[in-house]
């Protein structure tokens, strides 16, 4: 974790500078209380992925205002989707609802992308990613120490990238 990463739109104004300024020098508990604090409500599509499944507890340990929605598209299907949504219900004493509510305007997101706030044009939401620059060791780490529910699957396609032993 290290530079601040530009947006991906040509011109931000001041206020999301400032904001991607500021989320740079913080660790990942302060940068969501900052968006908390900036936007309010907001929604989160989890697809149970590693940095999902980061970002999740995060967002429940701050006790942050987001819904948090499954997402359809979701590589995960069938037995290891539903089984991964109800550890992670269970774990967190989460809900998940079926679609964003109108007018949440701002979502969080923390696969593939490298920039710390963008505009999805197509649905016009604010994108937020507080993991821009987590690395795949940044994320398992934490996942260690916060024996965060994860997929097996995962943590092992990553394991000889990282030369992550087995338990």
């Amino acid at each position: 974790m290290s530079q601040i990463i530009t947006p991906n739109f040509a011109t931000p104004s001041p206020k999301t500078k400032n904001l991607i300024q500021r989320m740079a020098r913080f660790d990942l508990h302060d940068r969501i209380e900052l968006i908390g604090n900036e936007f309010g409500k907001m929604g989160f599509r989890t697809s149970f992925s590693l940095a999902d499944q980061v970002l999740t507890h995060v967002l429940i340990t701050n006790r942050a205002n987001v819904e948090f929605v499954i997402d359809l598209d979701a590589n995960k299907k069938g037995d290891v989707l539903e089984s991964l949504r109800d550890i992670t219900r269970e774990t967190y004493a989460l809900e998940f609802k079926k679609r964003l509510s109108k007018g949440v305007e701002t979502v969080l997101v923390s696969d593939n992308v490298d920039h710390y706030i963008a505009k999805d044009k197509v649905h016009n939401l604010l994108t937020i990613n507080p993991l821009a620059d987590w690395t795949a060791r940044d994320l398992v780490d934490y996942i260690l120490a916060h024996e965060i529910p994860v997929d097996p699957a995962d943590m092992a396609a990553i394991q000889p990238e990282l030369n992550i032993q087995a338990a």
